[in-house]
């Protein structure tokens, strides 16, 4: 119990050391995150907590949860967008830490648990996603919570009793609720699978699926129900049951990208061990006709990997971000196996050349005697770190160059009107000021009481004659009339 408490500070102080640097330092992204809060103004001057609007023009994109908790920080402090990012994707993020902290122990031990939990919790992605105002790290909470759940169920490490069953169905439900159906999809599939592969669909009757199943169709049911009866309510339902589910998932508006495109992007995402992960992946293919065989960990790891990984390659939509819910099961499957696999020359090379691209690791490695497989991975930890407080000091002079930190001042003065030149995302700077900022494609179209103009370097023009560069960072430019 002491060790495990031991861990558990260690895990916390680890991850929120630079988790709370990196929210406090960043400047938030204008196409998403500002999209975000005012969505949220508007859910609460309107105060209809199921139908979202983005500029009074209905947004069936994403489910309500993560709104209602935006507009509850925004109510309760007035350090809006920090607290949003501690609370909603931070301390989601810290959760997942813990179940795979207390998923490994119960199968494996404490010391790879630790290890494995420790170096999910700063896979740089990761720590990217902990820090982004986004509902991805909330839904890879559920998601992940959901499958924790179950294999404690199926392993002994949880009781299947009632409020345990509750929790698990409300888990299920919460992954629709934050972000669609994919939140379901993921966990249902993989669970369904694995029964499958362990020929044992019957222990559905255990964890009460059908009951379960209905539960969540009532609270789904509850919900449309709410849509329905506001105004709108039907257009918004067909939107959403349309456009936004079927739609993303076979005819995708936005985001169109190859079946194989997250085969080449896990490289990246779950870097530094992307690319063993995906030789494991390969091998365990080659072996499952032993899965009677396979350890426990291994299995629900593969599992929990593969599947999510092949649904989302599946849907037409695709966003690097996606694989947020695969990362601690990527995780888990790559450093629970690799010191048997290591030996396996195509998993040995690509291991190998991560300590290389990383070189401090690589350079330990060569100089010590006994090097063992987890003391390298400790090492690449340990750099990573390094990397890390590296970003965390460069960050100011990234916000001062490349966003638009140095234009908030202008744009909030209430003595200042900014229009925006071939820069549609602009307009989610109104939630700085008191009024829409207004974009415009042609300078001539630009009225005449608009003195201030927010552009895009790259559209710098001849147009702009008349203009005089006020401000100025690597990536924007505001614009003065001169006239």
């Amino acid at each position: 119990m002491k060790e495990n408490l031991k861990n558990y500070l260690k895990l916390f102080i680890g991850y929120f050391i630079l988790v709370i640097p990196l929210g406090l330092l960043r400047f938030p992204d204008i196409k998403n995150e500002m999209k975000y809060f005012i969505i949220t103004n508007q859910m609460l001057n309107s105060k209809n907590w199921f139908i979202l609007k983005y500029f009074n023009e209905l947004y069936p994109d994403k489910p309500p949860l993560y709104f209602w908790f935006l507009s509850l920080i925004k109510t309760l402090t007035s350090h809006y967008y920090f607290f949003n990012l501690l609370l909603l994707s931070a301390v989601f993020g810290f959760f997942i830490i813990l179940l795979t902290y207390s998923l490994v122990k119960n199968l494996k031990n404490s010391n790879i648990a630790f290890l494995i939990s420790y170096s999910t919790a700063i896979i740089p992605f990761f720590i990217g996603i902990s820090v982004l105002q986004r509902m991805d790290m909330m839904m890879s909470f559920f998601i992940f919570s959901s499958l924790y759940l179950f294999y404690g169920f199926y392993y002994n490490f949880r009781k299947i009793s009632y409020s345990n069953l509750i929790i698990f169905y409300i888990c299920l439900f919460l992954g629709i609720f934050t972000k669609g159906v994919v939140g379901i999809a993921i966990p249902l599939i993989t669970i369904l699978i694995f029964l499958f592969l362990e020929k044992n669909l019957i222990f559905l009757k255990k964890i009460k699926f059908l009951y379960g199943i209905s539960f969540i169709f009532f609270l789904i049911a509850i919900w449309f129900y709410n849509i329905s009866i506001s105004t709108d309510g039907i257009v918004y339902l067909k939107l959403l049951l349309g456009q936004e589910t079927v739609g993303r998932i076979i005819k995708s508006k936005s985001h169109v990208k190859p079946f194989y495109y997250y085969i080449k992007t896990s490289i990246y995402v779950f870097f530094p061990y992307g690319l063993t992960f995906l030789f494991l992946l390969l091998n365990s293919l080659k072996r499952i006709n032993s899965w009677k065989n396979w350890d426990k960990l291994e299995k629900i790891s593969f599992i929990s990997s593969i599947v999510p990984f092949i649904i989302l390659s599946l849907a037409s939509g695709k966003l690097d971000i996606y694989l947020t819910p695969i990362i601690p099961w990527a995780i888990i499957f790559t450093l629970s196996n690799i010191e048997i696999l290591i030996k396996n020359k195509f998993i040995n090379f690509s291991f190998n050349f991560f300590e290389i691209l990383l070189i401090f690791p690589f350079l330990l490695k060569k100089i010590k005697k006994n090097y063992n497989i987890y003391t390298r991975i400790f090492n690449i930890n340990y750099f990573i770190n390094v990397l890390f407080i590296f970003i965390i000091l460069i960050l100011p002079l990234y916000n001062k160059d490349y966003t638009l930190s140095p234009f908030k001042n202008i744009i909030e003065n209430k003595n200042i009107k900014v229009c925006s030149y071939k820069f549609p995302n602009s307009k989610n700077l109104s939630y700085l000021t008191e009024y829409e900022i207004e974009n415009f494609d042609l300078v001539a179209s630009i009225p005449k009481d608009y003195k201030y103009i927010l552009i895009k370097n790259k559209n710098l023009d001849i147009s702009l004659k008349n203009y005089s560069i006020i401000l100025k960072n690597k990536k924007y430019s505001l614009l003065k009339n001169l006239h």
